[in-house]
């Protein structure tokens, strides 16, 4: 990066501290989805467009944008789902992306989901995230999106035995969900590899429910964690601006 990058443009806070400790020219110019990510549709506007029940909790599902990850992921949280419904009411929505159903089919998830009182919505995540009491999220952008949109949320991953052993070997970090990376703090709780059950899930989401307090003391974490992504002015602007001076620079001189 030194001997081939004029300047680094970061989206992540603590990217910036760390390459300019190597002597990469580095600035932070925020993350392109603070103030970007926000529902379309007011809350009963997407309630009654849904059919869904306004008396009981939301918990979106989000397992992940790419057909491996949520193979992996749906099982455990498909578990966690029917441990949740036979003890209380909650209306559960999987956010599916857009023109999912048309690259891999509509039986992608109904042969996966079954039986299970699960209600898939394609194209529109940042409503079903915004309007939802809480958030079983795959750690990766998703999670983001979550907490810029204020939602508790619970992350989990899993990958395959020898990419997680390799990763083990190779990565240290203190935590796995940006979330908490940026945070510098367990925000959100992480569910990694053999730690994604659907007990655990289960019982995370839970306590959640019925901690208001707990869900009130993680969306201040998460309004920090929003801060810290957001900067003044567009991102995308202010790294035009950057190149355009590079560019200036380099053939006036």
């Amino acid at each position: 990066l030194r001997r081939n990058v004029d300047r680094l443009l970061c989206i992540f806070p603590f990217e910036e501290q760390f390459f300019k400790e190597h002597n990469v020219a580095a600035t932070y110019i925020g993350h392109p989805l603070a103030g970007r990510v926000m529902p379309c549709l007011e809350r009963g506007e997407f309630f009654r467009k849904h059919r869904i029940p306004s008396d009981r909790p939301v918990i979106a599902i989000l397992p992940g944008s790419r057909t491996g990850e949520i193979s992996r992921h749906l099982p455990p949280v498909l578990e966690a789902v029917n441990r949740l419904n036979g003890r209380r009411a909650v209306s559960f929505l999987l956010a599916a992306p857009a023109g999912f159903s048309q690259k891999f089919g509509n039986s992608f998830y109904t042969d996966r989901i079954g039986r299970a009182p699960i209600q898939v919505i394609e194209g529109e995540t940042w409503d079903v995230v915004g309007h939802s009491d809480l958030a079983l999220a795959a750690s990766g952008t998703i999670a983001t999106e979550t907490a810029l949109l204020g939602v508790p949320m619970i992350t989990f991953y899993k990958v395959n035995h020898s990419s997680w052993l390799l990763g083990k070997l190779l990565v240290r970090v203190p935590f796995y969900t940006m979330v908490n990376l940026v945070a510098g703090r367990a925000v959100v709780p992480e569910l990694m590899q053999s730690e994604l059950t659907g007990e655990r899930l289960a019982r995370e989401a839970e306590r959640l429910l019925d901690d208001e307090s707990a869900r009130g003391e993680m969306r201040l974490g998460l309004r920090q964690v929003a801060t810290c992504l957001t900067t003044d002015g567009d991102p995308m602007e202010r790294a035009a601006d950057i190149v355009q001076e590079l560019l200036q620079r380099k053939f006036t001189t």
